[in-house]
């Protein structure tokens, strides 16, 4: 334009055309030039444009996450405030689980104690009742002798003799009711034992401590020894069916 607008251009010339085209076809590299970066900008400007909306779709994924993430920490915080209720549960019922092992255990030292006492009274009154019959035996085989020397009385004799024979047999029953009354007690003592370490066997379970386990095997082990010991038949002597025939002049 500005070649046609010069005074000096009003003239055609060939030379004044070949400026012009050449200046038209300058013109028309930069026209193509500019297309080029616009389209290269508008591209640019589309990209941009979708980057931004990815963004913004990110940012939203983003706010999700963290709110996913939220929950997630007060679900952990919930949970952790579970478990630790949870386990103090436990250690209050453990706490008083193992308490009242400890009562019973004692109850258990109190029953062998009172086992072990009544042993002894069995005991006493077993060689009492051995000394009653010593001694009446000791007076049949004195009647005996003197029924054997004085035949003047012979009846009244007979008759006494068989008041010691019946005492003595009195005696003997007596003797058999306390030993089967000490096997029983002994017994019912033995099954309160056997439920006793069944419930400490079933509270180590639960623990699942290996110290507690080796108490209880310990306790057991304990437990069945002394059991042996109460089994045991020399505490009370039980005279042999020969004593007895020849206390009772072999009439038993």
């Amino acid at each position: 334009m500005r070649f046609i607008e010069a005074p000096y251009l009003g003239q055609s010339s060939p030379s004044a055309e070949n400026v012009l085209a050449k200046a038209l076809k300058e013109t028309e590299e930069k026209l193509k030039a500019s297309e080029k970066e616009n389209e290269r900008l508008s591209l640019q400007i589309k990209l941009l444009e979708e980057r931004h909306e990815e963004d913004g779709k990110m940012m939203e994924f983003n706010y999700r996450l963290l709110s996913r993430l939220d929950c997630l920490r007060d679900d952990h915080e919930n949970l952790k405030k579970t478990v630790t209720a949870s386990n103090e549960k436990f250690e209050n019922k453990f706490a008083r689980y193992k308490s009242k092992a400890s009562a019973q255990e004692k109850e258990i030292t109190k029953i062998k104690e009172s086992a072990v006492s009544l042993t002894e009274e069995l005991s006493e009154k077993s060689a009492k009742s051995a000394a009653t019959v010593r001694d009446l035996v000791e007076d049949v085989e004195f009647l005996n002798s003197w029924m054997s020397e004085v035949k003047v009385a012979e009846y009244e004799l007979q008759t006494k003799q068989a008041e010691h024979e019946l005492q003595a047999k009195k005696a003997e029953r007596e003797l058999q009711d306390k030993k089967i009354e000490r096997e029983l007690k002994f017994k019912r003592v033995e099954r309160e034992l056997q439920a006793q370490q069944s419930r400490l066997e079933l509270l180590g379970q639960v623990s699942a401590s290996p110290r507690s386990r080796r108490v209880e095997t310990a306790w057991g082990d304990s437990t069945r020894d002394r059991r042996d010991e109460w089994y045991g038949e020399e505490d009370f002597p039980v005279a042999t069916s020969d004593q007895l025939n020849t206390w009772g002049g072999g009439g038993w």
